[in-house]
């Protein structure tokens, strides 16, 4: 045999030698670092947070594998979320190939599943912003993330959601309209809440919407609703008896929450500007 000859073939044994050694390593890493993400307890006040990015928020339906009940985009939310320290807007998501690779551990994991769920409960019926704006209309608003902001009313407390307000302060002005489909479980009267709806969607989540000016004609408990239905009209109702009005500017207050033993509350804002920069496909607002 010639040396040319053995030299390729010494060469072509080190390149196989090194994809062994490159492919254990790899092995190795991605163990270790499955341990640590299952291992470390959930921090419940770091996951409320909920720093979403809009992106991962945009992937509907990009993923999905029935062999595997977890290998879809809210799986790719809840890996990332433990990965990154429930961080998706300063820290890089990390590539769908690791999370393949970290599914079969993950999937008997019971800090996962449990994230998984609540995650499924506040993003699978998600599907437009709360607040109609036809083309045509002159409809202003803003919104900041004033999640556990100071409140006073009724004893000292924090807020747990999201304030949208009308940049005009008109009662009535601006329609709000459901942000998912799914059922009325409350309507009426709440002394901090004023005139407000709770929607159950069919996933478990629970959406918020208070200080409305009024109802929707013949919206009941009970009823079924569509994402972008009518729900009402921004108004500055609540912090009082029935009917009190006028205690702070108009807006619509947006809570989301899921059940952990009870109502855990999530931080909306991130959700909403998720939901307020993508294009929203296939929905007709319907206005009763």
């Amino acid at each position: 045999m010639r040396s040319s000859q053995k030299r390729v073939i010494k060469i072509f044994l080190l390149c196989i030698l090194f994809i062994i050694i490159m492919n254990q390593h790899t092995f190795l890493i991605t163990k270790i670092f499955i341990n640590n993400i299952t291992k470390s307890e959930i921090d419940y006040e770091a996951y409320r947070e909920m720093k979403i990015s809009s992106d991962i928020i945009d992937c509907n339906n990009e993923l999905y594998d029935n062999s595997n009940p977890y290998f879809n985009d809210i799986g790719y939310i809840t890996f990332n979320m433990l990965v990154n320290d429930y961080d998706l807007i300063n820290k890089k998501n990390k590539s769908i190939k690791l999370f393949v690779k970290s599914l079969p551990a993950l999937t008997n994991n019971e800090k996962f599943i449990e994230l998984y769920n609540f995650n499924k409960a506040v993003f699978l019926d998600l599907k437009c912003f709360p607040i109609l704006k036809p083309d045509y209309d002159n409809i202003n608003y803003y919104y900041e993330n004033s999640w556990y902001a100071h409140r006073s009313y009724g004893g000292d407390r924090l807020h747990e959601g999201t304030d949208i307000f009308d940049s005009d302060d008109i009662k009535g002005n601006i329609p709000v309209v459901s942000i998912t489909d799914g059922v009325v479980e409350n309507i009426g009267w709440l002394e901090k809440g004023g005139y407000r709806i709770g929607i159950r969607t069919h996933s478990g989540g629970y959406f918020y919407y208070a200080h409305l000016y009024s109802y929707s004609p013949n919206l009941q408990k009970g009823d079924m609703v569509i994402a972008g239905q009518l729900l009402g009209f921004m108004g500055n109702s609540g912090y009082g008896p029935e009917a009190t009005i006028d205690m702070f500017p108009v807006h619509l207050h947006m809570g989301i929450y899921v059940d952990n033993n009870g109502e855990m509350s999530v931080n909306p804002y991130y959700i909403l500007k998720a939901l307020e920069n993508q294009s929203i496909k296939n929905i007709s607002y319907m206005i009763y």
